[in-house]
This record gives C-alpha cells, sequence and structure tokens, in this order.
C-alpha cells in the first residue's frame, strides 16, 4: 500500500518528468501490471521517465532506452536489443552479466549449494 501511495504522489502534480526507484517494489502482481501500463501510457504522452531497476527483465520490456551503471560509471547505453546483441546475448540481463563481469550464474550456483553441502539436480532430471 505504501508504494500505491507514494506512486500516486509522484503522479500528482501531473510532472513531465519521473524519477522512480524500484517503483515495482512491494506491489503485488495486478498494481505492477497497471503501474508499467501507466508507464508505457506516461512515455507515450511524452513525458520522459527515469526508471531505476535491477529487475532487468521488467526494464528490457517497459524500457525504451537505458543506460548501464557499474561502479559509478556509465558503461553502456542505448535500447535494450542493441545492448544485448552488441554483448552478443539474447537478453539484457545476460547482456549486463557479461558486461559488468558477473561470473557465470550457473557456476556461482554450483559453488553455492557445494558450500552448502547440497548437489545441484541433475540436469538430465530436469523437465
Amino acid at each position: 500500500m505504501r508504494q500505491k501511495v507514494l506512486i500516486s504522489a509522484a503522479l500528482i502534480a501531473n510532472p513531465e518528468v519521473l524519477f522512480l526507484d524500484e517503483p515495482l517494489n512491494g506491489l503485488d502482481a495486478n498494481a505492477a501490471l497497471v503501474v508499467k501500463e501507466l508507464l508505457r501510457e506516461l512515455a507515450s504522452q511524452g513525458r520522459t521517465i527515469l526508471f531505476c531497476s535491477h529487475i532487468l527483465e521488467v526494464v528490457e520490456r517497459i524500457c525504451t532506452r537505458i543506460i548501464i551503471i557499474n561502479e559509478g560509471r556509465v558503461i553502456t547505453e542505448g535500447r535494450p536489443a542493441e545492448i544485448a546483441a552488441d554483448a552478443g546475448e539474447s537478453s539484457l540481463e545476460a547482456a549486463f552479466a557479461r558486461i559488468t563481469g558477473v561470473r557465470d550464474a550457473a557456476d556461482v550456483t554450483r559453488d553455492l549449494l557445494s558450500a552448502l553441502g547440497s548437489t545441484p539436480a541433475d540436469p538430465a532430471r530436469r523437465s
């Protein structure tokens, strides 16, 4: 509820520029759908929306232009599909990992499971 109130307060003055930091955080699925549609509509009206998020699937779907910042520096900018293609990846999330030098998520997962004394599931058993 708090997040809905904060978003409403940000919109009440009908601003031309919106600064939103993790606006979907804490919202239920239906409220998140409404906020994403609202952001698309505001952008189509020519509003500028600065949307900070760590949820790259959402960024990829709703943002037309993004800037990736790593350790306080801009390391790339452009359309999500362009950034992914430039990094040789199929998604923004994979491109982000490559660009920022993060280890392969599967390797990290195996290391974590090993440290916990568990073993990863056999990929052949997944379906």
